[in-house]
C-alpha cells in the first residue's frame, strides 16, 4: 500500500517535472528565435550593404563577403524555424501518424545551408581565377574601409547577443553541468 502510494507519488513529480522542464525549454527556444530573427535582420541590412559597397569599390573581398552574410541570413532564419519544429511534439491522434516529430529539422536545415555555402565558394573561385587574367583596380577604398568596419560592428553584436560573456549549461541523459 505505501510503496503504491510512493510510486504515485514519485510518477506524478516525474510528470510535473518533465512539463516544468518543457516549459523552460519552450521558453528558451522562443527567446533565441527572436534573437534569431534580429540578428538575421542586422545581416540581412549589412549584407545589402557589402554587395552594394563591393560592387562600387569594385572589391571581390567585399561582395563574396556579402554573399556569406546572405549564407549567415539563411543559416540564421533556418535555425530559427528548426528551432520552432524541434521542440514541437509527436502529431497525430491516438499515437500514431508522424511519430518522428521534427527532431532533425536543424539536421536538414545544415545540410541547406551547407549546400549554399559550396555555391558561394564555387562563385568566389571563379571570380577570382577571372581577375588572375584581368586584374581590376579597387576604387573608393575609404567607403570600402567603413562598410568593413560595419560588418565586424555585426559581427561583434551577434556574438554578444547569444554569448554576452555568461556561462551556459546543458544536460547529458540526466546529469546536468554548466561552462562559463
Amino acid at each position: 500500500e505505501r510503496s503504491r502510494a510512493l510510486a504515485a507519488t514519485l510518477s506524478l513529480f516525474g510528470r510535473e517535472t518533465e512539463q516544468r522542464a518543457s516549459m523552460r525549454e519552450e521558453a528558451t527556444t522562443r527567446k533565441n528565435v527572436r534573437r534569431l530573427y534580429i540578428l538575421a535582420g542586422l545581416t540581412l541590412v549589412l549584407s545589402v550593404a557589402e554587395v552594394l559597397g563591393g560592387a562600387y569599390a569594385n572589391s571581390l573581398a567585399l561582395i563574396t563577403d556579402s554573399f556569406h552574410q546572405l549564407s549567415d541570413v539563411l543559416s540564421l532564419y533556418i535555425a530559427a524555424v528548426a528551432a520552432k519544429y524541434a521542440v514541437k511534439k509527436k502529431s497525430g491522434s491516438g499515437g500514431r501518424g508522424f511519430t518522428f516529430g521534427f527532431a532533425r529539422a536543424e539536421t536538414i536545415g545544415a545540410l541547406v545551408n551547407a549546400c549554399f555555402l559550396v555555391s558561394i565558394c564555387l562563385f568566389a573561385a571563379f571570380e577570382a581565377l577571372q581577375r588572375f587574367i584581368e586584374v581590376p583596380d579597387v576604387d573608393h577604398v575609404d567607403e570600402l574601409i567603413f562598410v568593413a568596419i560595419g560588418s565586424c560592428a555585426v559581427n561583434l553584436f551577434g556574438v554578444f547577443l547569444f554569448h554576452g560573456g555568461h556561462g551556459h549549461g546543458h544536460s547529458h541523459g540526466g546529469h546536468a553541468h554548466g561552462h562559463s
